[in-house]
């Protein structure tokens, strides 16, 4: 066991005070003895006792002196050391020791201050970790989870105190995942793959790994960056779609044209029956161009993000009426009854010519798909701030696995059907990008055999 100060110093300054009076009793009593005899013995005795118990009472006092700032500095540094950096003591002598207590303090003060400074950039760090929409995930040697983000834990169906700890075939369940990183780890080199996570859905990511060194961090690990780029992925799968559809549509009345359009100047031209027949071809070709065209050029508006709609309080009741109106003619051919249900008044915020642009869509799709005398409902309702503009028929109905893609553009649930009725497949795809633009949402409900509903949902005020 060390020894404090006091006892270290204190024995030997009294033994040093005890041996010296000691001496100098003796040889006191010696010469007291020889020279004035016994009698003055006693009193020189006590003279020494008193010489030195006072001086192990000084002694005593200066140890004390001393020992006092270094208790008090040694309490000073265990409080510093269990993080109180707000604690200052004072020690004015001696001198030496105020100096050393001088140092501590001014140590505690840059303490607190390194400390606040590091502090504050792991806060920023993790605030730039938690922010960002890329994962982040650090591994150890034994590729479990040092650490993740928000990001990274979405992901995985879990939280980042759920992930940290476990090994990275757990938390993700993927062993393309997991053998990515044993890659990195063994390589030593960067990696960049794309896999894809089956969890509730799968998700498309692409991977970055890179072994992790760090001067502060000795240990080995992989750091893994994941980006979600499964919304990339479908809209470059939509596009290639597009670029094909809009292909293949366009080829086919082009293609007629062409034909007839060579036919003719082959000599057809001599027959005039047949030439005329042949230019009713063409015309209704080019009728079909115009039309695809027409629907593009209007989707191309639709989805200019800056563009702004006129809106104005309009009756839909009353649009409902007009949309009736312009599809009687094609009704009455199949005879089917168009048949109209409208609270009233029901009026929105809304851009009247696109509301019965879509409406018209939906309506007549409807009398095209429904068999003859059957009957085409129009609905207009409010709730909750919103109006519900649902178009019912009574046709085929659409089966279960079309209804996810029956808005996308050229989707066609019947191609052949579809095409025969002169339908440029860009219908529905403009009713949902109509309802967009308004700030509200299209859906379809549908019962093979029995028929569909469209409903459109609208905000009865446009947003500010």
């Amino acid at each position: 066991m060390a020894k404090t100060l006091r006892r270290q110093v204190l024995p030997v300054y009294l033994s040093m005070v005890t041996l010296s009076v000691i001496a100098a009793t003796a040889i006191a009593v010696a010469s007291l003895v020889t020279l004035e005899g016994v009698p003055r013995l006693a009193g020189m005795l006590a003279a020494g006792v008193v010489v030195a118990g006072s001086a192990w009472v000084a002694g005593l006092w200066v140890v004390q002196r001393i020992s006092r700032p270094l208790v008090e500095m040694r309490a000073a540094a265990r409080r510093y050391a269990a993080g109180d950096l707000e604690y200052r003591f004072s020690v004015t002598e001696p001198e030496e020791v105020a100096a050393i207590a001088e140092a501590l303090n001014s140590m505690a003060i840059e303490l607190k201050a390194r400390m606040a400074t590091m502090q504050r950039q792991r806060s920023e760090l993790e605030a730039i970790l938690w922010s960002m929409s890329e994962g982040v995930v650090v591994l150890d040697a034994a590729s479990r989870v040092r650490s993740a983000n928000a990001a990274a834990a979405r992901l995985a169906g879990s939280t980042p105190v759920e992930a940290t700890g476990r090994s990275l075939l757990d938390v993700f369940r993927s062993t393309e995942l997991a053998a990515l990183a044993d890659e990195v780890a063994v390589n030593d080199e960067a990696v960049e793959r794309n896999i894809t996570l089956y969890l509730e859905a799968p998700r498309i990511i692409h991977v970055h790994g890179s072994a992790l060194h760090s001067a502060a961090d000795p240990r080995p690990g992989t750091l893994l960056v994941l980006h979600d780029i499964t919304r990339l992925k479908r809209l470059e799968d939509i596009r290639r779609d597009f670029v094909a559809n809009v292909s293949h549509e366009l080829k086919t009345p082009i293609t007629t044209i062409k034909g007839f359009v060579e036919t003719l100047l082959d000599g057809a031209h001599a027959d005039a029956g047949q030439a005329v027949r042949f230019l009713e071809i063409v015309k209704q070709n080019a009728d079909r161009l115009h039309a695809i065209i027409e629907d593009l050029l209007s989707l191309s508006r639709l989805e200019q993000a800056d563009a702004e709609i006129p809106r104005a309080r309009t009756d839909l009741s009353y649009l409902a009426k007009r949309v009736a109106e312009a599809c009687a003619r094609s009704a009455a051919e199949k005879g089917i009854t168009i048949r109209r249900q409208c609270e009233s008044p029901c009026v929105a915020e809304v851009s009247a010519s696109l509301i019965e642009q879509a409406l018209v869509n939906l309506v007549d799709n409807a009398v095209k798909y429904s068999d003859a005398g059957a009957e085409v409902e129009i609905r207009i309702g409010a709730v909750d701030g919103l109006v519900e503009v649902a178009v019912s028929d009574t046709g085929p109905g659409i089966v279960p696995t079309a209804l996810p893609r029956i808005f996308e553009r050229f989707y066609r649930v019947d191609r052949a059907r579809s095409r025969a009725m002169g339908g440029t497949g860009l219908g529905l795809a403009i009713v949902k990008h109509i309802a967009l633009a308004h700030g509200g949402n299209v859906e379809v409900q549908s019962t093979v055999g029995q028929g569909s509903t469209f409903t459109l949902t609208l905000p009865v005020q446009a947003p500010a």
